[in-house]
């Protein structure tokens, strides 16, 4: 705590509130209901919580003297030239183009008018509503245009993704053997990290069938924790489990259940921060963009490998190599094992996180309680992505090469963006 409050009084010059403003905490956890009811996968997911929270950002940034924007810092978006009205309200402003903003990118577009309206409703003052959230609105289709140039409505014109049956290779895996998700993401356009290739890891352990293998010990390794699971590391995996796509059978039916993504948990922890260290609203909007950029970038890095080296699922090769009647614990989502993306996103906000908040930052992660489950407590951010990173072997989902490369791919996302992002005037 005391090393979070230094760290932000040196970087920022602000003090903080004796009330933390809910306000941005609030309009992220709407978007977080929005983004599970229309069930996004995780990568279209980061892309929504990237631009709504940038918006955000690039309308409270207007009249603070703390903080510099995203223009001509991330890859296309240039200044705008909007005039802030002497009348407006900024965080009124900010939330408009919040909600706005993700409102060009979600199915359920009329929630989002209902939630902004009851956010703003709190927030008292003398102000014009009127200008503020015209304000807002422009920030909000400055953004929207900009999006629309990253390559997301290019690449949903692109044909199925087409596997072949070949040894280490994916497949779809049970239950309800999808098709895989976004295979076309790597061509979306990163914000700040040079490309979707950059960082991307050396080759995963070569397939082959011999038991006395390199690769028949990665799996094998999987299935002796499967077979020692006990209620420590079942609440590990329960509490990164984070699947949207999650099905249970029912008889002869397959019924979902609706779970954060992973970028969404970790939205999450950011506003545990926030709350707990009463921050105001300008470092919200701050933290939220800052750690929203990683995870988007997280992701098109982390497909990039998922889809270049398209290794073969733990469900598929000891099904093959080891049991046949084989499950793993948490359901493999439907897309290529290598690298995990729980771990590239965990290791790319970890690493944004430390740098905003402190690296020994301890917080208690209450993100699940709305799941029914408990809290978990941690001692720093890089402590909950090595926890996150180890849940995908627990649960079956991953090979170890898979979360311990995919965590450095992310921490050198994160570490990225921290040197290339001037934000903060000292």
């Amino acid at each position: 705590m005391k090393n979070y409050i230094l760290l932000f009084s040196l970087c920022t010059n602000l003090y903080l509130h004796a009330s933390a403003n809910q306000h941005m905490l609030k309009a992220n956890r709407d978007l977080t209901e929005v983004i599970m009811h229309d069930i996004f996968s995780p990568p279209v997911a980061s892309r929504i919580y990237a631009y709504a929270n940038i918006a955000a950002y690039e309308t409270i940034m207007s009249g603070s003297k703390q903080y510099n924007s995203y223009a001509g810092q991330l890859k296309g978006l240039t200044p705008h030239s909007i005039k802030l009205p002497a009348a407006a309200h900024l965080e009124v402003a900010s939330l408009a183009a919040f909600y706005y903003t993700a409102q060009a990118f979600v199915f359920s577009e009329k929630n989002m008018d209902s939630l902004l309206t009851q956010n703003i409703g709190t927030i008292k003052g003398k102000y014009d509503l009127d200008s503020s959230i015209y304000f807002g609105k422009m920030i909000a289709n400055h953004i929207i245009t900009w999006a629309k140039t990253d390559g997301y409505i290019t690449t949903r014109s692109k044909p199925r993704y087409t596997y072949y049956d070949e040894p280490g290779k994916w497949m779809p895996t049970p239950p309800e053997y999808m098709d895989a998700i976004e295979p076309y993401w790597p061509q979306l356009r990163t914000m700040a990290i040079d490309s979707a290739s950059q960082f991307r890891p050396e080759p995963p352990q070569a397939f082959n069938l011999d038991n006395n293998g390199p690769f028949f010990f990665l799996a094998k390794e999987v299935y002796t924790i499967h077979a020692s699971l006990n209620d420590s590391l079942i609440a590990i995996a329960n509490h990164w489990d984070c699947n949207p796509f999650a099905l249970h059978p029912t008889g002869h039916f397959l019924v979902s259940t609706k779970k954060i993504t992973p970028g969404g948990h970790w939205i999450g922890i950011t506003g545990v921060l926030l709350k707990q260290l009463n921050a105001n609203f300008e470092q919200a909007t701050y933290a939220f963009s800052k750690v929203s950029i990683a995870l988007f970038d997280a992701f098109i890095s982390c497909w990039d490998a998922k889809f270049h080296y398209n290794y073969i699922r733990p469900v598929t090769a000891i099904t093959q190599l080891i049991d046949e009647n084989w499950k793993s614990y948490l359901q493999t989502p439907p897309f290529p094992e290598y690298t995990s993306g729980h771990s590239v996103v965990s290791g790319a906000a970890s690493t944004v996180l430390n740098k905003i908040f402190g690296q020994n930052t301890t917080f208690v992660d209450t993100v699940e309680q709305d799941f029914g489950l408990p809290p978990r407590k941690f001692n720093s951010f890089d402590d909950a992505a090595n926890e996150a990173s180890e849940s995908r072997i627990i649960g079956g989902i991953h090979f170890r090469e898979a979360v311990v490369n995919g965590l450095a791919q992310g921490r050198l996302i994160g570490e990225t963006i921290n040197e290339r992002l001037y934000l903060i005037n000292h």
